[in-house]
């Protein structure tokens, strides 16, 4: 996966409630996991988040996948970008319904 290095963080939240905040200016990432904050050592890739915030990723614990990128019955095209824009980043499938064939019917 390699290393990535994000620069000029505004702010860092942690996800822990007992220290929701981090003083973090930058975070250095190695195989999906942040390893050093605050320290700009040489990384694969270079991210420059102009004064953005950090979030860690969201997770849909109850979702209901669709088949590609379209579901007839709720119009359902691109909501995989939206889930990601909106940093949701995992997802837990709680099996499809309102498919043809489906017992409950499309």
């Amino acid at each position: 996966m390699g290393t990535v290095l994000i620069e000029n963080i505004k702010t860092v939240v942690s996800g822990d409630l007992k220290e929701p905040i981090l003083n973090a200016e930058s975070l250095f990432i190695a195989d999906g996991v942040v390893k050093e904050i605050n320290t700009r050592p040489k990384a694969d890739l270079k991210i420059d988040a102009r004064g953005c915030s950090v979030f860690p990723g969201l997770i849909d614990a109850h979702h209901h996948p669709y088949f590609g990128d379209f579901h007839p019955v709720v119009n359902a095209v691109g909501y995989t970008d939206r889930y990601m824009e909106s940093g949701t980043t995992g997802l837990v499938s709680c099996g499809p319904y309102a498919l043809p064939g489906h017992p409950l019917g499309p």
